[in-house]
């Protein structure tokens, strides 16, 4: 799977010490990424608590499956 994530997400100030969320808590996010694409959204909610957003946000997460050859119809 492959995930692309702006730097809006990682610089989002919240959580307990109203630190910016950071690159490596978003590393351990995406390792237990739960399978709803909600789960960015309740995330970055969860983390920004009372805090207004600080940039715009863009998650495209896709993967690739291995199939037949490419059918054209």
């Amino acid at each position: 799977m492959f995930f692309l994530v702006t730097d809006g997400f990682v610089d989002q100030s919240g959580g307990e010490k109203e630190r910016s969320y950071g690159t490596r808590r978003l590393y351990e996010f995406i390792a237990e990424f739960p399978d709803s694409e909600k789960g960015f959204e309740g995330e970055f909610d969860r983390y920004r608590g009372v805090h207004a957003q600080r940039d715009d946000v863009l998650v495209v997460a896709f993967s690739f499956t291995q199939s037949g050859p490419y059918e054209h119809s």
